[in-house]
């Protein structure tokens, strides 16, 4: 449940971004550890009222950034992904963001 405010900061500025404009279609990105379901459920309680309410939601996955312990090479997953170096186990150097709009398209 800690995507609840993670989504209301998202859906804040994305209806910020389109000021009333209809809206068409949105993408959303969600972080490896964010339950999509509370994300979807709280994103159209947030929108319902505004121009990207009927809006079509596509929902996409951000991957955090890691470092290899191994082999020190950088990589994009989460954390209980292996290195596709060498087959390590990484540290999570950035995270991230837990739920982010990634585009958007104006209705007609």
């Amino acid at each position: 449940m800690h995507e609840i405010g993670a989504v209301h900061a998202a859906s804040a500025g994305f209806l910020t971004e389109v000021a009333g404009r209809p809206v068409r279609q949105v993408t959303v990105a969600l972080g490896p550890d964010v339950d999509a379901d509370v994300v979807d459920t709280t994103w159209r309680m947030a929108t319902k009222d505004s121009s990207a309410a009927d809006a079509a939601v596509i929902w996409t996955r951000l991957d955090d950034l890691l470092s290899c312990l191994g082999c020190g090479q950088d990589f994009r997953g989460t954390k209980l992904d292996r290195c596709p170096v060498c087959g390590s186990d990484g540290l999570v150097i950035e995270p991230a963001e837990e739920v982010t709009v990634v585009g958007w398209l104006p209705g007609n």
